[in-house]
């Protein structure tokens, strides 16, 4: 018997390395160049897009012996949730778990048609005229971009003047690449649900395939995980990990509040960069295999001093 698994080994492992050099051989041969694409005017396309599939970042160093040692701050809700009768529940239970008072007064819609299912082409932030109001909405709004409260302030004025003190769109206080990226796919395959979410903090990254290793370093080393109970605020990370079959880093998205997030759903051109429903987004993961979800938020991120 030993004899034949030698046997074995030595026949199947040059069919291995084959396989490996062949894989390696297609990737080395995908494109470099940068994407064609057109965008609506405001950032230079070059200041945007990055080669597509170029060779990712350096991976960062091994994440702090803090951030090691507790990968998953929520996991001690996930024997509250791992038994869900079904979504809502699911949902009900994470959301309950965490502090959502600094929720902005925002409506979706409307809906349009695309290949993953219905997207929202936008969000409507609602203001009173209250000025205790519009501070607390600019400063909520300038915790999540790295903008000043006053620069927002600002901004919300006029966006409010130009609107009649009626809605205005959230995409205006989306940074600035997200913001351009929109509504918009890619003109071929590449960027994924990790790159749209490292754009909304480092636009220096430009749009192109992220991949796992570099996304679960970058997550660990430069997003500081939230414990249950901690407020959660716009513009932080929902992170989804597979457990079980899919033991892995599965999905990120960035939290618009209860109820919205703003994501690329997949690699794919037919995948935009899109606001869509929390509910919407988890429903592509829940029920397929036990999940654990955890928010994360920018480890010294810009705070207003002014």
């Amino acid at each position: 018997m030993r004899s034949l698994l030698i046997a074995l080994t030595l026949a199947v492992a040059p069919a291995f390395s084959w396989a490996a050099a062949t894989g390696k051989a297609i990737l080395a041969s995908l494109p470099g160049a940068a994407v064609p694409v057109a965008l609506a005017p405001g950032i230079p396309v070059a200041a945007i897009f990055a080669s597509n599939f170029a060779p990712p970042a350096p991976v960062l160093a091994s994440p702090s012996a803090a951030a090691a040692g507790t990968p998953f701050a929520a996991l001690e809700l996930f024997d509250r949730y791992k038994n869900a009768k079904n979504l809502d529940e699911f949902l009900s239970i994470i959301l309950r778990a965490y502090d959502n008072s600094g929720n902005l007064n925002l409506s979706a819609g409307p809906e349009a048609a695309y290949a993953y299912g219905p997207r929202l082409q936008d969000v409507s932030l609602h203001v009173g005229p209250n000025d205790d109001e519009r501070a607390v909405a600019a400063e909520t709004l300038a915790r999540g971009t790295g903008d000043t409260t006053h620069a927002v302030r600002e901004k919300l004025a006029k966006a409010l003047a130009e609107s009649g003190s009626g809605p205005v769109s959230l995409r205006h206080f989306i940074p600035a690449v997200p913001r351009e990226l929109t509504n918009q796919s890619p003109s071929c395959e590449g960027p994924n649900c990790w790159n749209a979410t490292l754009l909304w903090d480092d636009p220096g990254v430009g749009v192109k395939y992220v991949k796992r290793a570099e996304m679960e370093a970058r997550l660990m080393e430069q997003y500081a995980p939230l414990k249950p109970g901690d407020k959660l605020s716009f513009g932080d990370v929902i992170v989804i990990y597979g457990l079980g079959a899919f033991n892995s880093l599965l999905h990120t998205a960035r939290y618009i509040d209860s109820d919205l997030v703003w994501h690329k759903a997949s690699y794919t051109m037919a995948s935009l960069w899109t606001f869509e429903s929390l509910k919407a987004m988890m429903r592509h993961y829940w029920g397929k295999s036990d999940i654990l979800v955890e928010f994360r938020r920018l480890r010294g991120g810009p705070r207003d001093s002014k």
